[in-house]
């Protein structure tokens, strides 16, 4: 648990780590975090971490050869600070590799149109915009016609006897060349981009505008006709891994201390904010560590999951395979729910929103400038300074699980996560 009090870049914190209550102002009262705070200050390698990675390598879906690259730049990047690691495989998935997706409508006009292969295989304006400039009357005039186009779309699509998920299936069955989509996050210019459902021909997801250009163009009798050229390729069955790092403790070894972000991304940006900023918040914080606290008393790992965003396999799988670890863990923060299932003790680290979940959550616009690197440098501090807290508790944490509150929504009470086991082979039916 954690209370940030920011004034200029970093001024005050109170950190509750295990029995411990640290509130910190300032400088001197602690020489470790003014370490961590003056390395992050002063030499912070964030914007150098991130720009090899999401620029360099790009988006790290699980299967693909960009995930193998990220995996083994992660490993040499902890030689590179004198940290330990490895690369640990926990599965098999299905390789796929992504080509160049070209899309240009060619009748009844030319035009390119924004678009992009998914991988394996009626209004633009987002609400908050409606209700910056649009009367009252306006807005909920838009809202109930948005609302009447969507149920007669589902209706279409009901009556079809189909789904979302079966009718590309359907279509791929019936001879057609290829599927097109929208699926529109409800912000300008953003779109989510998951997984195709075709197996032999491609499905691509054309930007908001240009799908309803090709609607449009389409109920007036127009016939509108589109060039497509997508290329990927099939890599067979490939092995998938998790990366791991640890600083070893000197007094308690076999205690530890976990970090934790998963790796893997969906490939419609470069997996930026999901879950980049995560995985470098943890790195540039071993990193800091390595350099303020170079010989802690408890075990400092680091676990960069993979297949996250297929079910959490590679955090379920590092649980599964190593029962030793969870049962001796100090504490653990973000993607944490794997550890919480098998009783460990362990929270989650969250963010400001940034209108995360409609501009850059799983969306094709999931890139590096869409990151606030004074809020990622605050966040690495944080983590480094907890982490240190942690290591440093002399009381091991209490694994007696609290009683969750009432979901003031459904009335029911929350429920602690349930051990779940990983996909160990996917991507294949």
């Amino acid at each position: 648990m954690s209370s940030i009090f920011s004034k200029g870049a970093f001024a005050f914190f109170c950190i509750l780590a295990g029995s411990s209550l640290f509130c910190l102002s300032g400088f001197g009262q602690e020489p470790v975090i003014d370490k961590i705070v003056k390395e992050e200050t002063d030499n912070s390698q964030l914007q150098k971490l991130a720009h090899e990675l999401f620029d360099g390598i790009g988006p790290r879906l699980v299967g693909t050869t960009q995930m193998d690259k990220a995996n083994e730049w992660a490993v040499a990047k902890y030689a590179s600070w004198g940290i330990t690691a490895h690369n640990e495989k926990w599965g098999e998935w299905r390789g796929w590799e992504r080509g160049i997706s070209h899309i240009d409508m060619i009748y009844p006009r030319i035009k390119s149109l924004e678009g992009t292969q998914l991988a394996w295989s009626p209004t633009g304006r987002p609400d908050y915009n409606w209700q910056e400039f649009a009367t009252a009357a306006s807005f909920e005039k838009m809202k109930k016609e948005r609302t009447a186009q969507q149920e007669a779309w589902a209706s279409r699509i009901k009556k079809a006897g189909y789904t979302n998920r079966t009718l590309p299936v359907a279509l791929e069955k019936a001879g057609a060349a290829g599927v097109v989509i929208n699926n529109w996050s409800a912000g300008f210019g953003v779109d989510k981009i998951f997984g195709a459902f075709t197996k032999k021909i491609p499905t691509i997801d054309i930007a908001l505008e240009d799908y309803g250009l090709l609607y449009r163009l389409t109920e007036s009798g127009d016939k509108p006709k589109i060039s497509v050229h997508t290329e990927s390729k099939e890599r067979g069955v490939v092995p998938t891994f998790n990366t791991i790092a640890e600083i070893k403790g000197s007094e308690k070894p076999n205690e530890y201390v976990i970090l934790s972000a998963h790796f893997d991304s969906w490939d419609g940006g470069t997996g930026a904010t999901d879950n980049g900023t995560g995985t470098l918040t943890m790195m540039e914080a071993m990193r800091i560590l390595k350099l303020a606290y170079p010989n802690p008393k408890r075990t400092i790992l680091v676990g960069h999951w993979g297949s996250e965003e297929e079910g959490l396999n590679g955090s379920r799988a590092f649980v599964e395979d190593h029962p030793e670890i969870v049962q001796h863990i100090q504490a653990g923060g973000s993607d944490f729910a794997s550890f919480v299932a098998m009783g460990a003790p362990a929270f989650s680290l969250s963010s400001l929103n940034w209108s995360y979940g409609t501009y850059t959550w799983h969306t094709n616009r999931d890139t590096y400038d869409k990151i606030v690197f004074d809020d990622l440098r605050n966040n690495a501090i944080l983590v480094a300074a907890l982490v240190y807290m942690a290591s440093e508790d002399p009381v091991t944490t209490n694994r007696e699980k609290s009683v969750l509150p009432i979901n003031t929504r459904t009335g029911e009470q929350f429920k602690w996560p349930e051990p779940t086991k990983s996909i160990r082979k996917g991507g294949l039916d």
